[in-house]
């Protein structure tokens, strides 16, 4: 991996954009990082309840407000 390139772990707390397969956008608070996947808030005003992305499904994962774009996972 290259050296500039952070874990997704470190962005426990942010806001994340995550492009999946099939295409799917999913926007939320990043609340968890596991070797599986990773559990999104989408927030009350989607009234969905926290959710888990298995890797699988993930093409990119970045937080927000960094544009910071991970293509690893």
């Amino acid at each position: 991996m290259a050296e500039n390139v952070e874990e997704p772990s470190e962005w426990v707390g942010e806001r994340i954009r995550a492009y999946m397969v099939p295409p799917e956008e999913v926007q939320g608070v990043l609340k968890a990082v596991t070797d599986h996947g990773f559990v999104i808030d989408v927030g009350a005003r989607r009234r969905q309840a926290p959710c888990f992305y298995s890797w699988q499904m993930v093409r990119w994962i970045y937080p927000i407000d960094r544009q910071t774009i991970n293509e690893d996972h």
